[in-house]
This record gives structure tokens, C-alpha cells and sequence, in this order.
């Protein structure tokens, strides 16, 4: 917080102590004000500032620029909010043309009003902490260097006016004292050398040309430009229009198609979805099984209903960028086809379009992401694509198998009744058996052991190998790790040992005779 005598100065500055200057006060308006959009002219949203007018002040008693103010209106037919503006601002000019990259910004306010006067005050000088600071002709002055480099000593009287001493000593030019001047934004020049000053505004992220499109006029009042004395009257001055452009038509594309594993277990099921996102907002059509596909196709014989033909629920985003489908399904009726891998394609015949016209969406997108059945641990994924110690279903069919070690054995539905757990139970479903080991030579007994998160499948295998280098693989006890454990029956490996010894045996009293 500056101190009293430090605010004092600053008013001293601002030409309210007039001892130094006793000449009739007087600021002069020398330019201006002119508007410096005269046609209507279209701006961007988030634009860099945009000059409205030009003015010059000539002082004659230190007099200083406090705020100038501006009136704001939305044009006609335009519903423009104060929110879409970002700031109207204030800049000292460095040359005849407004250039916010060399002008200096002196003044800025981020609450338009637009039903009155925006006002933008001028910043305050920028004083150090602890300075000694003075003043001379009006200005200020940091002297805290020459309080032990001055060679007549330390005569600063901190925070006074020391105009008169100054005089006394060095008459009225200022050079030497330059390198010590602090920057007054506020600071108008005398009437040899007016200051120009731009006032510019820039309009906000939500600046829109969306029907009814952003825009706005504005006008400099009589009474726009405050000084610290003597403000003088202005002409009005007014700019043209200035709008937001109506957006190019553009029709919205699907940009991804990403599985989601919504649903209660592992795999595909009811209750899963697939999330399509695209470019640009839609107008949120109803999408429905009865109208699905006039809106998306999917290839490979896939389909995103389920066997009798139904959709699960389906939503869209607030602003029409995402559409959510749920798949459906029941005890009578399969779980629709599609699997990652599947492209999804908007229909020529979709009534998904864009949110200002009647473009149509378009594009396709591959199916990503998973339902939650492709996300083995190490120890059980194969290089087939094989998870260990799971069932399995044949898309389609009512063919069912369970795995252990990368292989596939047959099971019937009858079989898999038998599994109370609807997690153990629910298949993982997949689309074709090309490249897979389905063993047929075996008899495969399963039940459930223990209930809810203890269940586990419990699984015996019997092989009928008759040849002596399957005999270890017979006799070992299969163990799989989560929760599916695979038994062998070793009453029927005992009897298929006996069985070789038999015939080694027997093939040895031939070789004798």
C-alpha cells in the first residue's frame, strides 16, 4: 500500500499542486477524436485489440489523462452479451498508426457495460519500494541513487515537490535528470509536442457468428476524455459496425468409434458400449434400432443390433460431439455381431447433420478400444489370441469350449448350465476358430465349486491318448490360475498306462519268438 505522502506526490504529479506552473491551466484536445472504423469490418473471436479511435492532448500546467470512456451497443438484431467482449484499452502511441506491438498499453477494463458508459482508467505510475521519490516540473523522479552520488550531498526531501530548488541550481532542463524519471502513463505532453493516444477493444473466446451473429457500434462522448484538471469537451465521434463472421457449413465427420466395457464382466455383453465422436456438433438426432440403419452401417456381416433386431439405450453429449450406444441382449436374443476390428460408417441416408444447416455426417472409423475381453494378465495370453481359463462361444452358433494352455475344448450348453456365476459363466465370443487348436479327443466335465467372488470352474479332461508320449502329459494334475483349475482324471491315465505296459509287453514275447 503506498503511503499518504507517496499519494501525495502522485497528485502533486498530476498537476493539483500548481505552484511550479502559475499559467492559466488548460488541456487542449489537438486531434480527434476520429473514429477509426469507418465501414463495417468483421473481426474474429479472441481478436487482437482493434483500434476504435485516435485523439492528441496538449497540457500547459502538468495536468494528466485519468480515464477515457466509451459507449458500447449491440447492433440491431444482435443479442450480443457483455461476456463475448474481452477488454477495451487505452495505449499511448509510438506512431501515427495504431500498432498494439509498439504502442504502450496504459489502460485497460475487462467489465463492458453496454447499456452506459465502459470507463478505462489510466494505470497508476509504478513506484519502488522504499524509493525516494520527488517532484519536478510536474513529474516524478526516482533520486534514490543520488542521495549518496549527489555532488552537493543529500538534499533530497523525499515526497515533496522540489521544483523550486532544482531551478534555483540547474534552471528548468530536465536531461540530467532523465535516467531517473519514472514512467507516468498518465503523462501529457505540452503543447509543442501533443500525445496521441489509441483506444482499442478486443472481442472474448465466445465472440460468435452464429445466428444472430455478435456485433456491436460504439461512441465517444462529449464527455469521454477525464484529466486530472481542466478535462476539455470532445466532438462525438462513432464507429461503423463491427460483426462476427457466420461460420462455413462444414459437415461433420466421424473422427472415432471406441469400444467401451460398461457392462458387468469381461466380455462382450449387454450393457457394453461404443462411443462416435465427431468433428463439430450435431443436431442430435434420435437414434434408435428402428432408424439404426439409415444412420450406420458396420461391414463384415456385423451389425450393431442384437439378434432380435433391438438397441440398447442411446445418448448424445450436451453439445452433439459424442454418441453413446448401448448394446443389447437377453437370454433369447444374441448380443449384436460387431467387434473391434469392424468399421462403423455413416449411411448416405443419416439424419445426423450439423447444428446450423443440413450437411450430412460422414465418414467411418474402425472400431477400437475392447469390451473388456482383451485384457489378459502375461500369464495367460497366448500368441493365438487365446486367454487361458476362460469359456468361449462361436459368434453365431451355440458352439461353446473352454481353454487351458492356448487350446480349446468343446462343452455343451447343457454343461455350462451346470455354472451358477454369471461371471464364470459368460462366454467370451469369438468370431472365428481359423488358427485355433480345438481338441475334439476329449471328454471335458465342468462344475462350479464355492459362490460369488470365491467361484471357481473346476474342470476335468480326459484325454484319449493311447501313444507312450502322452502318457506324462496325462498324468499331470492341469492347474490354471484365476479361479479355473483343470483336473485330470487319473483313474482313466492309470488305465492308459497299464494299457502301454501291455503292449510293451506283449510287442517284447513277439521279438523272443
Amino acid at each position: 500500500m503506498k503511503s499518504p505522502k507517496l499519494l501525495q506526490m502522485i497528485a502533486l504529479a498530476g498537476g493539483l499542486f500548481m505552484a511550479a506552473s502559475p499559467v492559466l491551466a488548460a488541456v487542449q484536445v489537438t486531434q480527434g477524436p476520429t473514429a477509426l472504423v469507418t465501414a463495417e469490418q468483421s473481426a474474429p473471436a479472441s481478436s487482437p485489440p482493434i483500434g476504435l479511435y485516435k485523439f492528441s492532448l496538449s497540457q500547459s500546467a502538468n495536468e494528466t489523462l485519468l480515464s477515457v470512456g466509451v459507449n458500447i451497443s449491440p447492433a440491431a438484431s444482435s443479442t450480443l452479451p457483455a461476456s463475448h467482449l474481452s477488454s477495451v484499452s487505452l495505449y499511448k502511441a509510438a506512431g501515427p498508426s495504431f500498432n498494439p506491438a509498439t504502442d504502450t498499453l496504459i489502460g485497460s477494463q475487462n467489465s463492458i457495460n453496454l447499456s452506459g458508459l465502459t470507463t478505462i482508467p489510466v494505470n497508476a505510475p509504478t513506484i519502488p519500494s522504499g524509493a525516494c521519490v520527488v517532484t519536478l516540473f510536474g513529474k516524478l523522479f526516482n533520486v534514490t541513487p543520488l542521495q549518496t552520488g549527489h555532488p552537493g550531498g543529500n538534499i533530497f526531501v523525499c515526497g515533496t515537490d522540489m521544483t523550486t530548488t532544482y531551478q534555483g541550481q540547474h534552471g528548468t532542463d530536465l536531461t540530467r535528470m532523465n535516467p531517473y524519471a519514472i514512467f507516468m502513463p498518465g503523462e501529457i505532453g505540452a503543447s509543442t509536442s501533443p500525445t496521441t493516444y489509441f483506444l482499442a477493444i478486443s472481442t472474448g473466446a465466445g465472440w460468435s457468428g452464429v445466428s444472430p451473429a455478435d456485433a456491436f457500434t460504439t461512441t465517444l462522448p462529449i464527455n469521454a476524455i477525464t484529466t486530472s484538471a481542466n478535462s476539455p469537451s470532445t466532438t462525438i465521434a462513432a464507429t461503423a459496425k463491427i460483426f462476427a463472421v457466420a461460420p462455413i457449413p462444414t459437415a461433420p465427420a466421424l473422427v472415432s468409434a471406441v469400444a467401451k466395457n460398461t457392462g458387468s464382466t469381461p466380455a462382450k455383453e449387454p450393457g457394453d458400449s461404443i462411443e462416435l465422436t465427431f468433428s463439430q456438433s450435431t443436431n442430435k438426432p434420435v437414434i434408435n434400432a428402428a432408424n439404426l440403419m439409415n444412420n450406420l452401417t458396420v461391414n463384415n456381416g456385423h451389425t450393431l443390433l442384437d439378434s432380435g433386431g433391438n438397441l440398447g439405450a442411446t445418448s448424445w453429449n450436451s453439445s452433439g460431439t459424442v454418441l453413446t450406444l448401448t448394446l443389447s441382449g437377453n437370454a433369447s436374443n444374441t448380443v449384436a455381431s460387431i467387434v473391434p476390428g469392424d468399421t462403423i460408417s455413416l449411411a448416405t441416408t443419416t439424419d445426423i447433420i450439423d447444428s446450423i444447416s443440413s450437411l450430412k455426417a460422414t465418414g467411418s472409423s474402425m472400431l477400437t478400444g475392447d469390451f473388456g475381453q482383451t485384457t489378459p494378465t502375461a500369464l495367460n495370453d497366448c500368441a493365438n489370441g487365446i486367454l487361458n481359463n476362460r469359456i468361449y462361444q462361436l459368434q453365431n452358433t451355440t458352439s461353446f469350449f473352454v481353454s487351458y494352455n492356448c487350446e480349446l475344448y468343446p462343452i455343451s450348453r447343457k454343461q455350462l448350465r451346470k455354472i451358477r456365476s454369471k461371471k464364470l459363466r459368460t462366454p467370451v465370443v469369438i468370431g472365428s476358430l481359423r488358427g485355433l487348436n480345438v481338441v475334439t479327443d476329449a471328454e471335458v466335465e465342468i462344475k462350479q465349486r464355492g459362490n460369488g467372488s470365491r467361484a471357481v470352474l473346476v474342470v476335468k479332461i480326459e484325454k484319449h491318448d493311447t501313444e507312450d508320449e502322452n502318457e506324462n502329459e496325462d498324468r499331470h494334475s492341469l492347474t490354471a490360475s484365476l479361479g479355473l483349475n483343470l483336473r485330470l482324471n487319473t483313474r482313466q491315465a492309470d488305465q492308459n498306462a497299464q494299457r502301454g505296459e501291455n503292449e510293451n509287453r506283449e510287442n517284447g514275447r513277439r521279438k523272443d519268438d
